[in-house]
């Protein structure tokens, strides 16, 4: 065997062992999480609903949202008068296998820029191991707003849509 190839070997080798040893930072699994957006109160705000099906017993779930900067969100029901001053978080409780809650989300679009809005869904198996799971969801133009030349989208030097260039 041409020395080349053992190396190769060995190279591949050594990488299947580590990779296997390397803590996963996957989600558990215990939750399937989908999210649609629906007609929402008025110009500007729009509404999330967030749904939260449990794949296995999960006790004590509560969901969380963050908004990126420059967006606003809450929970609905909270008055959307008085967006970005509601409740973040709520409480589901417990779930048994398959049961589904919906919770729905004011979401206030900045005029410009965006992110992403993260949902965070917690709490406890029947093995009482807590587990953490969540989901984004893209708000607005994420990024730097482009200049339009002649059809051409221009960004400025200090923020360019790819940081590695």
């Amino acid at each position: 065997m041409a020395p080349r190839l053992r190396l190769t070997l060995a190279a591949l080798a050594t990488l299947a062992v580590v990779v296997t040893l390397l803590p996963a930072s996957e989600p558990d699994g215990r939750t399937i999480l989908r999210y649609a957006w629906v007609p929402g109160p008025g110009v500007g705000i729009r509404l999330l609903r967030v749904s939260v099906t449990a794949a296995v017993p999960i006790h004590g779930v509560r969901i969380r949202v963050q908004p990126p900067a420059g967006a606003r969100a809450e929970i609905a029901g909270s008055g959307a008068s008085n967006l970005g001053h509601g409740r973040t978080e709520k409480g589901l409780g417990d779930f048994a296998k398959g049961v589904t809650s919906d919770v729905e989300f004011y979401i206030l679009v900045p005029a410009t820029g965006g992110g992403i809005v993260s949902f965070r869904v917690e709490g406890t198996g029947d093995d009482g191991k807590p587990f953490s799971e969540g989901v984004g969801v893209p708000v607005g133009t994420p990024g730097a707003v482009p200049i339009v030349r002649n059809g051409a989208a221009e960004f400025p030097a200090s923020t360019s849509p790819n940081p590695d260039h």
